[in-house]
């Protein structure tokens, strides 16, 4: 299994927070997606190590913009 974490940089309600997991959920070989309303801390656990396109690009679907988190 493999974890991405990341910042999704404008969420403003639920609906916001939702719209993104199901965004987030329709990666292929995701297997779970957490995002943090007030922080956009953001957590995708896969099968397979994402490219980070493949996020960003999930999230530009639904108008949504998102930074790396660097560890």
């Amino acid at each position: 299994m493999f974890t991405t974490n990341f910042r999704i940089t404008n969420l403003e309600c639920e609906a916001c927070v939702k719209l993104s997991i199901g965004a987030l959920q329709e990666i292929s070989g995701v297997d779970d997606a957490s995002v943090e309303l007030k922080t956009g801390l953001s957590k995708v656990i896969s099968k397979r190590q994402l490219v980070w396109e493949e996020i960003v690009n999930a999230l530009k679907a639904i108008d949504k913009t998102v930074d790396k988190i660097h560890q």
